[in-house]
């Protein structure tokens, strides 16, 4: 009887379905939590609001209503539902939280404007928190409700919709803007807004949404993006690009007191600007993606002026066209201004030029200034493609000894000249990721090349070996059987 009792607990057996997925129903053992539906009646409704809670297409719900059929790849409604076909609709609709309209359907303009007429004073999902919505995916209106917390909107269907740019006064565009200009009305207690692509004129709409903490928007001019962030004082995380002129010199000052994270693309002085004119009190986490010509003087500039609160930068350069012959660069001497960040946690340099880079060097004294700048080190990396520079094993012993706290490192090494053991202090560094970037060159001895890192990094168990090889065989089948070695020096020192 207690086991019978147990069965027929729906708390209990909601948790256990829940086992059944890790944390959405896109990996979830669907099958099961199906057969469980119509397993039994005490099982059916908790089954059923897992199997339901995440979905990635809006077809499932729609198709509960018999009237509602694919004719000659086109989705149609013959029949205005019944009272009870809609109710029954709405039963399945409470147990969604997160929709995707992303993958493409075709649905008829008729049968959706019935579907709209139904949803306006009678919300199909009235739980939902998360919409992901492509244009030009029909049906995104239906599930604008007041319970959303998280809406994202993409431009197209495919991945590159970051920065597809909407045509001001196009078809596209306009249903766009109409979409968005619903949301202050419709979903007024959003948190989270991200829009993939270039839609020019919304910021007026998004305005109102003053509850925002997290805001990705592109391809806005400087001046419109000041205007809206006044109005959003509790945003905490933004993404975004610009586009346009420099302000003027006496241009207002941006007071954003709440945020912590900052995405910025596009040149490399409108990011310079925002440093000029906003203030981010305490802004932790910083990720600048410029695509420009290489001016060190910039870059120098750019960092001079980040907020001493910032524990995280990555900095991504991308360099569209071949620049002539530079003097010799050292990346911790262009990284100076930087020094004065003491708590910084994580520094990601990457530079991206298919033909020619300046001329960078890495020292092996460069080490120690390293971790006498910024103790609490944990992740650091220095991807310069193609690759200019290369740090010897003995830039990796002094990396142990002034940088204890660091767990990753994403670097090429000039592994041609290896060390003494004896002049290797066995240590118990916490360094767990070592992603080898191409460009070091190699010695013959690649058992006593592993065994050197494993008496320098004990915590090592293997190698990451960057997509970049991809061009280097020889390289990338040498540090593959470093990292074979590697793993079994491990395996060793943990019997």
């Amino acid at each position: 009887m207690a086991a019978r009792a147990v069965l027929l607990d729906p708390d209990l057996i909601l948790r256990i379905f829940e086992s059944c997925t890790d944390g959405s129903t896109l990996n979830a053992d669907r099958k099961a939590l199906a057969n469980s539906a119509v397993c039994c009646r005490a099982w059916s409704y908790p089954s059923i609001k897992v199997l339901w809670r995440y979905m990635y297409s809006p077809i499932p719900l729609f198709e509960i209503l018999p009237s509602f059929k694919l004719m000659e790849e086109t989705y149609v409604m013959d029949r205005h539902p019944s009272e009870a076909e809609w109710s029954r609709l709405r039963e399945y609709g409470r147990c969604i939280r997160s929709l995707s309209i992303f993958g493409p359907y075709s649905l008829d303009p008729a049968s959706l404007l019935t579907l709209i007429q139904l949803t306006s004073d009678d919300a199909p999902t009235p739980f939902l928190q998360t919409l992901v919505w492509a244009y030009p995916n029909p049906g995104a209106l239906i599930f604008l409700s007041p319970s959303l917390r998280h809406v994202t909107l993409h431009t197209n269907h495919s991945d590159d919709s970051r920065n597809l740019r909407l045509a001001a006064g196009s078809t596209e565009h306009g249903e766009m803007v109409q979409l968005i200009s619903h949301l202050p009305s419709l979903t007024p207690s959003i948190t989270k807004l991200q829009v993939h692509g270039v839609v020019p004129g919304i910021t007026e709409y998004i305005r109102p949404l003053t509850n925002l903490r997290t805001l990705g928007i592109m391809g806005v001019e400087y001046e419109e993006v000041t205007r809206l962030l006044r109005s959003l004082p509790y945003l905490k995380h933004m993404e975004t690009a610009f586009d346009g002129p420099s302000p003027d010199a006496d241009a207002p000052r941006v007071g954003l007191a709440s945020l912590e994270t900052l995405f910025m693309r596009g040149h490399i002085t409108r990011i310079i600007d925002v440093f000029e004119f906003w203030s981010m009190p305490i802004l932790k986490q910083i990720t600048i993606h410029v695509a420009c010509r290489i001016l060190v003087d910039d870059i120098y500039d750019c960092l001079t002026r980040l907020p001493s609160s910032i524990t995280s930068i990555s900095m991504i350069i991308i360099v569209p066209f071949t620049q002539a012959e530079s003097p010799l660069v050292n990346i911790v001497s262009l990284l100076e201004p930087l020094r004065r960040l003491k708590g910084l946690e994580y520094l990601v340099f990457i530079l991206a030029n298919r033909e020619r880079n300046p001329n960078f060097t890495l020292l092996d004294a460069d080490a120690g200034l390293i971790g006498s700048s910024w103790p609490t080190l944990r992740h650091l990396c220095f991807d310069i493609r193609p690759q200019a520079y290369e740090t010897s094993f003995t830039f990796l012993v002094h990396l142990a000894r002034h940088c204890p706290l660091l767990q990753r490192l994403d670097i090429a090494v000039d592994a041609s000249n290896l060390p003494k053991h004896y002049e290797i202090t066995v240590s118990n560094h916490c360094l767990t990721t070592l992603v080898v970037l191409p460009g070091g060159r190699m010695s013959d001895d690649l058992q006593g090349t592993a065994s050197v890192l494993n008496r320098l990094f004990p915590e090592l168990n293997g190698l990451v070996i960057s997509p970049t090889f991809e061009r280097d065989d020889e390289g990338r089948g040498k540090w593959s059987e470093v990292d074979e070695y590697l793993r079994d020096f491990y395996a060793a020192t943990k019997r």
